[in-house]
């Protein structure tokens, strides 16, 4: 089977979270760009949970890639990094990644046909802060820098850590310092890699509620970045 790792392509059929709701009350709409920055892919070796990635293995062989996952049609590859050639036979049950927290975003924080919906107009000024959006009538949206915000309240899948992949928080954490944070999603029914038998992963995202809003107003500094959604499958 093909031993490359494809990583990113866009699919609409797609259901599971990647990243936990910051303001869980906002509102959410689509993005028609949603560049995300990986710097490290790894697998997890079996007894591994939600918190903990136990003897992780590197499978990527970038430590710099930079995807616009809403960029290309449904069922395109959007990029690749790595190979799970890279990993020794055994069973993997998490996958790990390492995420930049600053996402190249352009949207909207409602369903394109609301009339109340805020769109992507200021950058955030830093890592720290949210970013500004301005009504939906009469605006049209323009590709902005949208960050992960810092907080005590994500899952345990989520925690901050430096490009390099190397934990720097607690799990369900994000520190103001962090640039990049951790993110394990289980392998539903486990990943069993033998000798010279490497199936193809390929990792699909939904970005129809990607840009998250805090404001009715869309004049205060109230946009992030919200969850796409994600799957992973073999091929």
């Amino acid at each position: 089977m093909k031993n490359i790792f494809k990583f990113l392509f866009i699919s609409i059929l797609i259901n599971i979270n990647l990243i936990n709701s910051v303001f869980s009350a906002s509102s959410k709409g689509p993005a028609t760009e949603y560049q995300v920055n990986l710097t490290k892919i790894e697998l997890c070796a079996a007894g591994s949970t939600t918190a903990t990635c136990l003897s992780p293995v590197t499978i990527s062989t970038s430590t710099d890639a930079t995807v616009d996952v809403a960029g290309v049609e449904a069922g395109a590859t959007a990029g690749t990094m790595g190979s799970l050639s890279l990993a020794p036979p055994g069973e993997y049950t998490f996958m790990q990644m390492t995420i930049n927290r600053s996402f190249t975003i352009t949207g909207q924080d409602e369903p394109v046909l609301a009339t109340n919906s805020c769109v992507t107009s200021a950058n955030a000024a830093n890592l720290t802060t949210l970013a500004a959006g301005k009504a939906h009538s009469g605006n049209a949206a323009v590709s902005v820098t949208l960050n992960v915000p810092p907080g005590t309240s994500f899952g345990d899948h989520i925690n901050g850590s430096t490009s390099a992949g190397v934990a720097t928080a607690a799990a369900g954490t994000i520190l103001n310092a962090d640039t990049h944070f951790h993110f394990r999603k289980i392998i539903t029914g486990g990943l069993s890699l033998k000798a010279g038998n490497f199936p193809t992963i390929a990792i699909a995202f939904d970005v129809s509620t990607a840009v998250q809003g805090g404001s009715n107003t869309c004049t205060a500094t109230h946009m992030n970045a919200a969850e796409p959604t994600v799957t992973i499958s073999f091929q």
